[in-house]
């Protein structure tokens, strides 16, 4: 009987457990979308104290994270209290293999009380280390959608693990879940500042040069410094959209402009040209959408890029475009709102030097004009001298 009570008490925690864990789900309403699994990945803090408290609690010796990749396909090794760091960026798993896919795929934790009998469970490289052929596994989800899975290997006293700790584990990634969402609104936070500080400093180029070259420069690289990206390029479109001219590009020390105008060709700046928005290609080999005559500098080696039209009255006078992200990482959503906030101000600042230039041309102009009214009358004068030299001859 006590252990009839016993076992009621502990299905009625497990129960509290999953009311818990149903409610707390309700708080992370966070698009996946909007938040890359790289993002997450730069929280190796955050990762790594979640891992140990899970470890902790359930009294584990191996606990593992993986994420579910931009395609949804695969299974991104995230973070690991056992797996070398170095190891850790190349461990992916199809979502269609194993207990982790399986839970990945439809969502629900699981608990495998012995492996061996169990189909699902692939045995690997890894899999060959645990101690017990017991573990759980439960999904990371944001909202309504997973995002990873977590999964917890060997008991410190290497006794299967249950459904009570199964229910724990699931608490805990809802806990998981709540501050990834936190720290999601934090950097969508951040970004707004950001943007509004792109602005700020754009408004103030307009405000602090009218010489072109000098406007160009600081545009270019301000945008280059916000994207964390290490090269870009200014390029200006002929009205028909026919072919394009690299005005100025950075770092000017390594990168080269084609000489001269040349075709639009098919790729990347063809399309914003054509579209007047934001495009953005993570992968440059291969890739059909990318022309490697147009789309780049000289001297560039390209990972991947981003490019934002300039306007002016609804029409796309160019492009700015800016190559390799650091660390490694692609450009993504964040970074496509940034230049989506950052173009009509790059517009701006464009047709103010477009502006500068035509007066000064002008100015020239009309200074060339009177220099050659100038010599025309004094020519005039010489003429009428002439006249009136001839005249006297005559008269006398």
């Amino acid at each position: 009987m006590e252990k009839r009570q016993l076992q009621d008490t502990i299905d009625h925690q497990v129960e509290r457990l999953r009311l818990l864990e149903k409610q707390t789900s309700e708080l992370t309403q966070v698009d996946w979308e909007d938040l890359p699994t790289e993002e997450i990945i730069r929280e190796s803090e955050f990762l790594s104290k979640s891992i140990e408290l899970i470890a902790e609690v359930l009294e584990a010796k191996k606990v593992s994270l993986m994420l579910l990749s931009r395609d949804g396909k695969e299974l991104l090794m995230a973070k690991s209290n056992w797996i070398l760091p170095s190891k850790i960026p190349n461990i992916r798993q199809p979502v269609t293999q194993g207990i982790a896919g399986q839970v990945a795929s439809e969502g629900k934790p699981m608990l495998v009380e012995d492996a061996t009998k169990n189909p699902k469970a692939k045995i690997n490289e890894y899999t060959r280390q645990y101690e017990s052929q017991s573990f759980i596994v439960t999904p990371l989800i944001l909202g309504r959608k997973v995002i990873g899975v977590i999964s917890v290997n060997d008991k410190r006293n290497r006794t299967p693990f249950t459904e009570g700790e199964l229910a724990i584990l699931n608490t805990l990634a809802n806990q998981m879940s709540m501050s990834i969402a936190t720290i999601f609104m934090v950097k969508k936070m951040e970004r707004e500042a950001l943007k509004l500080k792109f602005i700020n400093e754009i408004v103030q180029t307009l405000v602090s040069s009218v010489d072109p070259s000098e406007i160009y420069r600081s545009l270019l690289s301000k945008v280059m410094t916000g994207l964390r990206a290490a090269a870009g390029a200014l390029v200006f479109s002929d009205p028909k959209g026919k072919q394009i001219a690299f005005e100025h590009v950075s770092p000017e020390e390594r990168l080269r402009k084609p000489k001269g105008a040349v075709p639009v060709g098919s790729g990347v700046m063809a399309k914003v040209i054509s579209k007047g928005k934001v495009t953005i290609e993570n992968t440059i080999s291969g890739n059909a959408n990318v022309d490697t005559a147009s789309d780049f500098p000289h001297g560039l080696e390209p990972r991947n890029i981003a490019v934002t039209p300039i306007k002016a009255n609804g029409k796309v006078l160019g492009v700015l475009a800016v190559y390799n992200k650091q660390d490694g990482l692609p450009f993504d959503g964040w970074d496509r709102e940034i230049l989506e906030a950052v173009s009509p101000q790059a517009s701006m600042a464009i047709k103010q030097a477009w502006l500068y230039q035509n007066l000064i041309k002008s100015i020239d102009e009309v200074v060339e004009t009177n220099k050659q009214l100038e010599e025309a009358n004094k020519e005039i004068r010489e003429k009428i001298r002439e006249l009136d030299r001839l005249k006297t001859k005559v008269a006398t």
